[in-house]
């Protein structure tokens, strides 16, 4: 027996309401209102993580307790959920008496009514007047005057779409009609016209209003006056959107609905506002009495007031504005000073070469202040060879990490004494570039670097290659390695050593035999390898000489790639193969079982063009038909964007690609690294025959089947 069985129910109970529970102002959320002009509206409840319902997978007694807490709310976003929903409450109506708040983001044609007969405990419901063209809300108007709610939110827009009007005609003739009705939540768009007002002066029941003003406070219609002549109406109340906060638009709110309506006592005293204003006066707070075993204990002082100024003196490494208020620290007390600077040195930025400068005159000056530094980051492009270089290093000893994300140039040289000054310590070194030089270098030098992990290199120079100048135990920690643009004589030096800890290679060329002799003496030991397009145009070379893969990263830095148009520019190289046959079925007898992961990357987000369907279709063929990748599970593309709007779905080739590979258990991702999960699909015919010729399958008419196979909880807050 499991420990999910053993636990009480009140327990199970408790648990469940936090993971199942959906906040009411997620519920509530007007679309219109956290969006732009010209974004679409994405939903609150547009997330792609697994169903809420697997929880009542767990066992029988989290099946029996979690499911009232899963029908609580109920969102509906498309019409297979509603479709689900409908037959669900059909095979065991009672299900429909846990419904408590009911979200509709669409018109989903005749299921509604069937759930909304069946619902006659809904309190809140949540009714969108924003309607695709094809979309039919017949059930929705039959359906509402049904049920009895407590609170109406009604999504609205300023044009009001044709096939939306009998709705809005049926929500009217339900606020006159319905006596549990208080509380009426909308937008301010809905009082154009007039009409609702009028309805709302004459709902019977009608205690609070809640408006969703998009924009200012001085576009609030004057027709909301109609509705204060309603006797039983108690309060109003405005709620300013994202979309308005984030334009700034009246930032003292209730200041400007003041000055509007201050002629207007009855709309007054229903917004609840006065002229005074709440002043906040001093906090008082206890006297700080310093700790008298700090004063008694000098050293316990200095580690405990050291560990503070380390999180003080901690700087975001994607920050590049220098921050003066690290330097003002050491200001405070002498303490301060004693103690902040091994944590100022510890981490060191530089973002021009005047910095750089000042710094290297610095080390000069006060050596001994070298010793705490163990991160270097150069944050400015380094066009010339810079002198201060070699004087940085010269006084760090103990670095750990040299960043130059900008591609600081340096000589061998300046490298090698590199290596002679923190060799032993420095375990991260990226960016750094050596333009070509005269004389082919020895590579020697790299021997000095014990600790090294991970290397990121652009050297233009060239290096004798005679395996007798080249030391095979170079680089032994060396596990991460990055060659940009190199000589190929690079490559063939590190070929001679042994470097027994790499896993992970990125080389990128346009030249398909690049790295060759390099896959051929270390490809056995790889786990991940990044490569250009155009050197998979000899993937039985990757193939053969790194069995033990298993994540493949191809990059394309260019719009003239197979895989990303079907266009090409007449001067520049393209690779030779079709995509398709980079993983062909006949891959001879090279069984890849350790590849997962499958990445297509870009380099130039801003120049790329679209993917090219027929290329990009016929390469997920491949991956799906062949069998030599039992192992492969994610493909990866940077173009590769989900679609939230039901209609779209249907259209869009991510899924129809993405729905291919599920065949094979593999996902297909973004860059977001969120995988398509396969939406309800509607069953049989659901025109308006429905109730007639709709035919339910089997799945849908067993809740044990359906909770496992389709989700149960389909129209939970995980699907779109």
């Amino acid at each position: 027996m499991s420990t999910a069985d053993t636990l009480p129910d009140d327990i199970i109970f408790e648990i469940l309401s936090l993971v199942l529970h959906v906040p009411d102002a997620q519920f509530a959320t007007l679309l219109s209102f956290e969006r732009s002009h010209n974004t679409p509206a994405t939903s609150p409840f547009l997330t792609r993580s697994q169903s809420s319902s697997a929880y009542l997978l767990v066992s029988k007694s989290w099946l029996h307790v979690g499911t009232p807490l899963l029908y609580k709310t109920v969102v509906l976003r498309s019409k297979a959920q509603a479709q689900a929903l409908a037959a669900t409450l059909t095979s065991n109506p009672e299900l429909g008496r846990f419904i408590k708040k009911l979200r509709v983001e669409g018109g989903f044609q005749n299921f509604m009514h069937t759930i909304l007969e069946l619902s006659q405990n809904i309190t809140d419901i949540f009714v969108t007047l924003d309607l695709a063209r094809l979309d039919n809300p017949r059930g929705l108007c039959t359906g509402l005057p049904l049920i009895n709610p407590v609170r109406l939110i009604v999504e609205t827009r300023e044009t009001l779409p044709s096939v939306a009007e009998k709705l809005y005609g049926a929500i009217q003739t339900c606020v006159l009609t319905w006596e549990k009705l208080v509380q009426f939540e909308s937008s301010l768009l809905f009082a154009a016209d007039g009409t609702m007002p009028q309805v709302l002066n004459r709902a019977p029941c009608l205690h609070s209003l809640v408006l969703w003003n998009k924009y200012e406070a001085r576009r609030i219609p004057s027709t909301i006056e109609k509705i204060t002549k309603n006797p039983a109406l108690k309060s109003i109340r405005f709620v300013q959107g994202v979309y308005a906060a984030k334009q700034g638009y009246d930032q003292d709110f209730e200041r400007v609905l003041y000055d509007l309506f201050k002629e207007k006592p009855r709309l007054l005293n229903l917004l609840n506002l006065s002229d005074e204003r709440a002043v906040v006066g001093p906090q008082h707070t206890a006297p700080f009495a310093y700790p008298a075993r700090l004063l008694a204990d000098s050293s316990l002082e200095d580690a405990i007031w050291s560990r503070i100024l380390c999180f003080a003196f901690e700087r975001d490494p994607s920050d590049v504005v220098q921050d003066h208020s690290r330097v003002a620290l050491l200001t405070v007390s002498k303490m301060y000073k004693r103690l902040g600077i091994p944590n100022l040195y510890r981490n060191v930025q530089l973002s021009s070469e005047s910095s750089a400068r000042l710094f290297a005159s610095q080390l000069e000056q006060y050596p001994a202040l070298g010793c705490y530094i163990r991160t270097i980051q150069f944050r400015y492009p380094g066009n010339a060879i810079p002198i201060e270089f070699d004087k940085i290093v010269l006084y760090a000893p103990s670095l750990n990490e040299l960043d130059a994300d900008t591609c600081q140039r340096i000589t061998w040289d300046s490298f090698r004494r590199l290596g002679e000054s923190a060799g032993t310590t420095l375990r991260v070194c990226r960016g750094l570039e050596v333009p070509a030089n005269n004389e082919p270098a020895n590579a020697g030098f790299f021997a000095l670097f014990s600790q090294l992990e991970t290397l990121h290199l652009r050297s233009r120079g060239r290096f004798w290659t005679d395996p007798t100048t080249i030391p095979n135990d170079a680089f032994p920690l060396l596990a991460n390695l990055t060659i940009d643009g190199s000589d190929l004589s690079l490559l063939d030096t590190l070929a001679h050593m042994e470097l027994p800890s790499i896993r992970n290679l990125v080389l990128i060329s346009q030249h398909a035999l690049d790295g060759s002799t390099f896959l051929k003496k270390h490809g056995p030991k790889l786990q991940q390898l990044t490569v250009s397009e155009f050197q998979m145009d000899h993937a039985s070379t990757i193939w053969h000489h790194c069995p033990l893969l298993e994540s493949l990263c191809i990059v394309c830095n260019e719009p003239r790639g197979h895989i990303y148009s079907d266009s090409w520019v007449s001067s520049e190289p393209r690779p030779a193969c079709e995509p398709a046959s980079w993983f062909a079925t006949s891959l001879g007898t090279h069984m890849h079982i350790h590849l997962q992961r499958i990445i297509f990357s870009i380099t130039n987000t801003s120049s790329m063009l679209a993917p090219s369907p027929k290329q990009f279709n016929d390469l997920i063929n491949a991956i799906r038909t062949t069998t030599s990748f039992p192992a492969l599970r994610e493909i990866e593309h940077p173009f590769c964007k989900w679609p939230i709007w039901e209609e779209r779905i249907a259209k869009d080739c991510w899924v129809k690609w993405a729905e291919l590979l599920l065949q094979r258990n593999v996902h297909l991702r973004g860059p977001d690294g969120i995988n398509w999960r396969p939406r309800l699909k509607l069953a049989g015919s659901v025109g308006d025959r429905y109730g007639q010729n709709f035919q339910i399958t089997d799945s849908f008419l067993d809740p044990d089947l359906m909770r496992q196979c389709t989700r149960l909880g389909g129209w939970w807050p995980a699907d779109v």
